[in-house]
């Protein structure tokens, strides 16, 4: 965080927590009046496990499942559901992107670049227990169609644990296991 731009910060929240704000502001009045309604927020297990290098991006998860968890109490006196869907690390070029868009950071990363270093060895690590777009898609169809939906769903199985884990251990223990992803 220390070395990110201020206005590349308010950017990632205008981006994954403000827009989806405005969009969830123009939809509520319609779904009220209907009486019923359903709310699916894609958040991200990051939202609950914050990582080192990763604290911005994941620091608009976690407002977005307090925004999430706030909205379903808002909005259940109408007949409207909230639901968040928490994806673990999925296939996709999410990565890449995020990864390229950074780069003026992690190219002058100064006494972090060890780190970053650690952290893309990480990521191949990952490689192997990535999930795919179609888990997320199979949660979203089962958000929209449960009779009662859940108050929120996580996939694939490395995400399911990691929570389990996060709720299990203590803080200390969790950011261990975190760090030692890392290296």
């Amino acid at each position: 965080m220390e070395l990110v731009p201020v206005e590349l910060i308010r950017r990632n929240f205008e981006t994954n927590l403000f827009s989806l704000i405005a969009l969830t502001q123009l939809v509520i009045p319609h779904l009220r009046e209907r009486g019923a309604g359903r709310i699916v927020n894609i958040g991200s297990v990051a939202g609950r496990i914050a990582r080192p290098l990763s604290s911005i991006y994941d620091s608009t998860k976690h407002a977005l499942e307090a925004i999430t968890d706030g909205l379903r109490g808002e909005l259940a006196p109408f007949g409207i559901d909230v639901v968040l869907i928490r994806p673990g690390f999925i296939l996709t070029g999410f990565v890449d992107a995020a990864n390229k868009a950074s780069e003026p950071v992690t190219e002058s990363a100064g006494p972090y670049a060890p780190y970053f270093e650690g952290f893309r060895a990480g990521y191949q690590r990952l490689l192997n227990m990535a999930g795919q777009p179609d888990d997320i898609a199979r949660l979203v169809e089962k958000a929209l169609t449960a009779r009662r939906p859940a108050p929120r769903y996580a996939a694939p199985a490395h995400a399911k644990l990691f929570l389990f884990l996060k709720w299990l251990l203590p803080g200390r223990v969790i950011d261990w296991i975190v760090r030692l992803r890392k290296q």
